[in-house]
């Protein structure tokens, strides 16, 4: 099999954008997961074929053959151009400004198979309120989500959070203590189209599962470091304990559920495949866990992921191994990792 990889902002994504702290920090965990993809794809594909932004820090193994972004391009046609020759495409790229979205359509648009889930998933799962309502009309639980507007200032009396309707993990997250301080603050720091939520407390965590029609397997729940201040994502930690382990799939089984049987009967448009992260906060208590959102794609856990398990992710991913569950490494305990791609291995 050939493959081609990319990675938004490791694979050209980032000449459209301007530099500054945030994406700084998408760069550093787009690179993160390129290269981690790139690598285990490399042990399981013929020929892994991707375009790279800049130097790399370290070599890839030689069936992966590199390509470089040619800033007098736009990315988009530049990855078409290559993906031709390949079987499939694997494309990371963040939700933002129907990034994801233009990327895996323009490959359908061009008849390129893609590892990608249906457009209505996307689209779903981009739109933050109205993920919060398909999820709370499903019996799922999620923070009550409305638009900040003026009609709304007076809607949560506690504290509460505000972010991009669009937004890509935890960019431009603020906290105020009630949605009428959100409210005057909207002309200096929320756009038009930010939304607000009651803040929640618990433990930040995710949960990742690989779809391949019919069947969805599932990894170990992790926890997420992000930072209580100013909710910068610092990487993370895992597995969670088998409490908390049980929680997490209730949640994550719920949200794959309600994901399956869309309202509509076009098959395509709401098909999953691939890597999906479902972020989620455990409360004191079960009965205080709720959902956050899903990510349609991969996502940084996956560095972390990888690590434990003696199943090869992507080949799973790519359907190259499909016999039997995914199987955990006996020898190692726990991961920790960073967003730049460290990750610590501590053994059993």
């Amino acid at each position: 099999m050939k493959v081609f990889i990319a990675e938004w902002m490791r694979s050209g994504g980032m000449a459209s954008l301007s530099t500054s702290e945030s994406t700084d920090s998408l760069l550093s965990e787009g690179s993160a997961m390129h290269r981690a993809v790139c690598l285990d794809a490399s042990r399981c594909c013929d020929h892994v074929l991707t375009v790279i932004d800049g130097p790399l820090a370290d070599p890839l193994p030689k069936n992966v053959i590199t390509f470089p972004f040619d800033r007098h391009c736009d990315p988009i046609g530049q990855w078409l151009a290559i993906a031709e020759a390949c079987d499939v495409a694997f494309l990371i790229a963040p939700e933002t400004d129907r990034i994801l979205s233009d990327v895996v359509g323009a490959f359908r648009a061009k008849g390129l198979p893609v590892l990608a889930c249906g457009e209505a998933v996307i689209h779903l799962t981009t739109n933050k309120l109205s993920f919060a309502d398909r999820m709370l009309g499903e019996g799922v639980p999620h923070p009550r989500t409305l638009y900040l507007t003026k009609g709304t200032q007076d809607a949560i009396k506690e504290p509460c959070l505000t972010k991009p309707l669009d937004g890509c993990g935890s960019m431009n997250l603020r906290r105020y203590s009630s949605s009428r301080d959100a409210y005057a603050a909207r002309t200096t720091e929320n756009p038009s189209s930010a939304i607000i939520q009651p803040l929640h407390h618990g433990l930040d965590a995710s949960i990742a599962c690989i779809v391949r029609e019919e069947c969805v397997d599932w990894l170990p729940a992790c926890r997420q470091t992000i930072d209580k201040r100013t909710f910068a994502y610092q990487g993370g930690s895992g597995p969670l304990g088998v409490d908390l382990q049980k929680r997490a799939l209730r949640l994550g089984k719920a949200v794959i559920e309600v994901l399956r049987n869309p309202n509509d009967q076009n098959a395509n448009q709401h098909a999953l495949a691939g890597f999906l992260g479902i972020d989620i906060l455990l409360g004191e208590t079960e009965s205080d866990d709720v959902v956050i959102e899903v990510n349609p794609r991969l996502t940084t856990s996956f560095i972390g992921l990888r690590e434990l398990m003696k199943t090869n992710l992507v080949a799973r991913m790519l359907g190259l191994e499909t016999a039997g569950p995914l199987i955990r490494k006996l020898s190692v305990a726990s991961v920790e990792w960073k967003p730049d791609g460290r990750v610590t291995v501590h053994a059993s």
